[in-house]
């Protein structure tokens, strides 16, 4: 699962996921941007701001729910993709541009052993991200 798929860090992520032989599942905010992750590659795209996120990657799943989700977002997205991994799965946080805030059930965490990442991409250091 990859948010923020029609950037360009979700872009390349959905081509190397894809190019790695996983399948891909792209979350977007609209329809236009529907359409231009598809671009990229993905198996299935899944909008945001229509329906549920945790129910329609159960369904396209087949109940499994995903592997792994990478996150360039941050935000409100965050807790979608969290819930949306199967036991033992693992989210990687690599941005924020939805936010820095997160709401997190800790019991979706631990209780479900999932893992959680954070990579900074595009600094010497963490504090100069966080502080701009």
């Amino acid at each position: 699962m990859i948010s923020g798929s029609t950037g360009s860090v979700g872009h390349a992520l959905v081509q190397t996921a894809r190019a790695a032989g996983a399948s891909v599942i792209a979350l977007v905010s609209s329809d236009e941007k529907a359409s231009q992750a598809r671009e990229a590659g993905p198996h299935f795209v899944i909008n945001w701001q229509h329906g549920n996120v945790v129910e329609d990657v159960m369904a396209l799943t087949e109940g499994k729910e995903a592997d792994v989700a990478f996150d360039p977002v941050g935000g409100h997205l965050f807790s979608l993709l969290l819930a949306s991994l199967r036991r033992m799965g693992q989210l990687i946080s690599i941005g924020f541009t939805g936010g820095k805030e997160v709401s997190v059930n800790l019991l979706d965490i631990i209780g479900r052993e999932k893992i959680v990442k954070g990579y900074a991409l595009h600094s010497d250091t963490p504090e100069q991200d966080l502080n701009s």
